[in-house]
């Protein structure tokens, strides 16, 4: 179907192209992750790389996802960044980012997993009665909020992980570097739908600043947030997430205008 853009861009059958690799990376890249995710005990053995190393590289893959989406959006046209499609792809990718980010909590806080699902369907119900034009805007700024405080608990993570050593370490350095492609790419593509891609770029910078310092703190203090925190913290993420995602799902299923 060929929206009336004025364009005659088959924004819909675009969208649907984008959405097959967008998810398939989103389901992939967040899954591992939560492989590690469990206590592992300290083996004293070593990494392979100097802290800084790996944390910086870690940033800058994970930058690529949203940056991925930032150079897609300058090199086409706007129109192909506002369908039904895109935007179901990118509600879609929202809500599987939020669940991954979620089940974690499942086995150990399984009342805190299902009040912050509840939470996120409440407030998707909440965002779907809203009709100002300015929804994207809220909607990219509430997703930049979540996965930047998701990116400080995985900064502190990939400090343990490091700390930890051995395999170990290196597998859970590259699931969490992994699963941050993912959600770069996500937040970029919320800031890309309400047509801010300066936006995205500076949601990027920030999401990755934060997952540095976050790093770098708890490696140079040997510092880790207490676990209910980081429950609290995945909790809130998640219940946003799902907000969005679920919100922009249904006005695509509901046919109106993601804005």
């Amino acid at each position: 179907m060929r929206l009336p853009n004025g364009l005659g861009v088959d924004t819909d059958r675009w969208g649907a192209r984008v959405a097959a690799p967008l998810l398939v990376g989103v389901v992939t890249l967040g899954v591992g992750p939560l492989l590690a995710t469990a206590h592992v005990p300290s083996t004293g053995a070593t990494v392979g790389f100097r802290f800084p190393v790996l944390v910086v590289g870690s940033a800058l893959v994970g930058s690529l996802g949203g940056v991925g989406v930032i150079l897609a959006r300058v090199r086409r046209p706007p129109s192909r960044f506002g369908g039904r499609g895109f935007s179901g792809a990118l509600g879609v990718g929202l809500s599987l980012v939020g669940v991954l980010v979620l089940l974690p909590l499942g086995p150990s806080k399984p009342g805190l997993a299902l009040l912050a699902g509840a939470s996120g369907v409440l407030g998707a119900i909440g965002l779907s009665r809203r009709t100002r034009v300015d929804d994207d805007r809220a909607v990219a700024l509430s997703t930049t909020g979540a996965l930047t405080l998701h990116q400080f608990v995985e900064g502190t993570a990939l400090a343990g992980a490091y700390i930890a050593g051995g395999v170990v370490g290196v597998t859970a350095a590259v699931l969490l570097t992994l699963h941050t492609v993912a959600e770069t790419a996500v937040v970029a593509g919320t800031h890309v739908s309400a047509a801010d891609t300066s936006g995205a770029v500076v949601a990027v910078g920030l999401m990755q600043t934060v997952y540095v310092v976050a790093a770098g703190v708890t490696f140079a203090v040997a510092w880790s947030i207490p676990l209910f925190v980081q429950d609290l913290a995945a909790a809130g993420a998640a219940a946003v997430l799902l907000a969005v995602g679920v919100r922009e799902c249904w006005s695509v299923v509901a046919g109106r205008p993601p804005s």
